[in-house]
């Protein structure tokens, strides 16, 4: 299989129109970031895309809407022309211009915060944690592993999942609150 010009990182994204910042992929300096207020992913375009360093320069500090990345990680090539709000798209005979929106436009959500935290935190040996499996199937889309490592974190409501090796991405989870109580398995399952 061909590799994509962009990774699917726009799967992360949210569907939710009320959260329409929700709806856009983060890129700057060379990070793009998408998150659904569930997950948040974060990777290195430069090792995770075709991007020409030129271009990837150019698309700092943009935001674009999901429906548009994925039209664009789809391209034989992407380019930025005179103006530098207005993005060259390439597939087969087909060439399109695109608008691509900045922060005067999109309020996205501050999340380094949380990173942050997470980054500098212990890891942690959990006995359980809950979540929805759909994110992992969106991990392996979008990172295109066959292995992927989970790490939980001491005291913090993330976990994040990421390729092996020099992976240069991630994807933090946000768990689902459960109890104790249902958090128990009985293993003779009568």
């Amino acid at each position: 299989m061909a590799k994509k010009f962009l990774p699917p990182i726009h799967i992360a994204c949210s569907d939710d129109e009320l959260r329409h910042s929700l709806m856009y992929v983060e890129v700057l300096d060379g990070i793009a970031t998408a998150t659904n207020a569930h997950i948040i992913v974060r990777l290195n375009l430069s090792e995770h895309s075709s991007l020409d360093d030129l271009t990837l320069k150019k698309l700092s500090g943009r935001f674009i809407h999901k429906d548009i990345w994925d039209l664009l990680h789809n391209a034989d090539n992407i380019y930025f022309g005179d103006e530098d709000d207005v993005l060259t798209y390439i597939k087969g005979g087909v060439e399109a211009q695109i608008r691509i929106k900045t922060d005067v436009e999109i309020k996205y959500p501050d999340y380094h915060a949380i990173i942050n935290k997470i980054a500098n935190t212990r890891f942690d040996k959990k006995s359980f944690v809950a979540f929805d499996p759909e994110w992992i199937t969106i991990a392996k889309k979008i990172f295109g592993s066959h292995n992927l490592i989970m790490r939980f974190y001491e005291q913090e409501a993330m976990f994040t999942i990421f390729p092996g090796g020099d992976a240069k991405a991630f994807m933090g989870i946000m768990p689902m609150m459960i109890s104790e109580e249902d958090a128990v398995v009985d293993f003779s399952l009568s």
